[in-house]
């Protein structure tokens, strides 16, 4: 098996298109959460999102002119622009992206409120819907920005997307890893991009109980809080990120800068429910409990854990109570979507970026807005500001719908 690790990252959010800055963000306490503004105009009070603007995503119309944006959704501009940072940080050679793999995570594309006004006209106008002419086809399809990746890098390695809801970015990282691991490629880019902010989004959580209830707390910025007892709901975020894997001999060979080690991981599902885990948590202990093992890593040795923490009741009772069966009550947890929300697909590349930078910068970042642990919570070390640690194995989590459940062991040194 080869060594595997991460020599670059790439970030696109609200605000942030950096990972170093997003990072400093983060580490000083600040919040990119706020009241939802296309909701509110739209007469919906109270739902709190981390959104990429208009203005943001028309600087990355600008500034990638190549893509028609008839063609390619706002979240394929995002992804697109986390891409080209990464190979950029990475400083990889025409010649290495014609060797290298894309690994790219995104969900559904969902109609616009437009759109759907639209159709909704028509259909009652004439009971037909009307023709989607191909440019509209290609708009909603996710591949349409993986094939422009391709095109545009000259990636001549293997090219694999996947949706598995909120681990997709996970998931993608894994299956470059898993290339990599077993030396079937020196380079794979791993990423995911996904806004769900999409209003269509906020109203299929809504509908199911998940989505936050902005009206208990004081300000947007509050809404977020993993692990807290007060805890109600999740908060929609749009965001992308990739990451550059590279074989270590690779990496050395090149004179490249390294931020952290890979050093296993777990993908596995369940068929609990569609919405959520079982209730003990135990499916999600028995993914960490496999990543731990699939790395040769014990869990005394993890001194830090990266949680999914999504701030709604059943999910950080569980992953609480998985954490405890594993690590016990001592490893210290931060969840970063209670500052990013979240991001759906994005949200496993978008933590996976940010645990690379943990350990490269030593310091745990916090879990803003935790007070205390709810009654059906286990008793689990929440990080609740920026603190420097060693930490030389970290585990970061992500959990989907439908039962995808994903573990990631990174680590700082190539001891893994």
């Amino acid at each position: 098996m080869h060594k595997v690790v991460i020599t670059g990252i790439g970030v696109t959010v609200k605000n942030h298109q950096d990972p170093h800055t997003l990072f400093a963000t983060l580490e000083s306490g600040q919040s990119l959460i706020a009241d939802d503004h296309i909701l509110k105009g739209m007469g919906i009070e109270g739902v709190a999102s981390s959104r990429i603007s208009d203005e943001e995503v028309s600087q990355l119309q600008n500034r990638y002119t190549s893509l028609d944006q008839t063609r390619v959704a706002p979240s394929g501009f995002a992804g697109f622009d986390a891409l080209t940072k990464s190979v950029k940080d990475a400083d990889l050679n025409p010649d290495q992206l014609r060797q290298a793999g894309l690994y790219f995570g995104t969900n559904k594309i969902l109609p616009t409120v437009d759109l759907v006004h639209q159709l909704a006209q028509q259909k009652a106008a004439s009971e037909k819907l009307p023709y989607q002419s191909p440019e509209s086809v290609d708009y909603y399809n996710p591949q349409t920005i993986v094939a422009d990746m391709v095109e545009h890098f000259e990636i001549g390695g293997p090219v694999t997307s996947c949706a598995d809801a909120c681990a997709a970015g996970a998931s993608s990282l894994i299956s470059g890893f898993r290339q990599v691991s077993r030396g079937a490629l020196d380079i794979a880019l791993c990423g995911a991009a996904d806004f769900g902010t999409q209003p269509v989004m906020q109203l299929l959580f809504k509908n199911i109980g998940a989505l936050n209830q902005a009206q208990l707390f004081n300000c947007a910025s509050e809404v977020s809080r993993p692990f807290d007892s007060n805890r109600a709901g999740v908060v929609l975020a749009d965001g992308a990120a990739f990451v550059v894997l590279e074989s270590e001999a690779s990496a050395k060979q090149r004179g490249a800068s390294i931020y952290a080690y890979v050093c296993g991981a777990h993908r596995c599902t369940e068929s609990y429910k569609m919405t959520s885990t079982e209730p003990s948590g135990k499916f999600y202990a028995q993914c960490m409990q496999a990543a731990l093992e699939n790395s040769c890593v014990s869990a005394e040795d993890i001194d830090h854990i990266s949680a999914h923490g999504t701030s709604t009741k059943s999910n950080d009772s569980a992953e609480s109570r998985a954490i405890e069966q594993v690590f016990g009550s001592h490893t210290p947890v931060t969840s970063t979507k209670s500052a990013l929300g979240h991001s759906l697909a994005g949200s496993g590349a978008i933590e996976v970026v940010l645990s690379a930078l943990s350990i490269k910068n030593q310091v745990m970042l916090p879990t803003l807005n935790f007070e205390s642990l709810g009654d059906d919570d286990a008793k689990v070390s929440v990080v609740k500001s920026a603190t420097p640690k060693a930490i030389n194995y970290l585990l970061s989590n992500s959990f989907g719908f439908g039962g995808v459940n994903t573990s990631i062991v990174l680590a700082r040194d190539s001891a893994c």
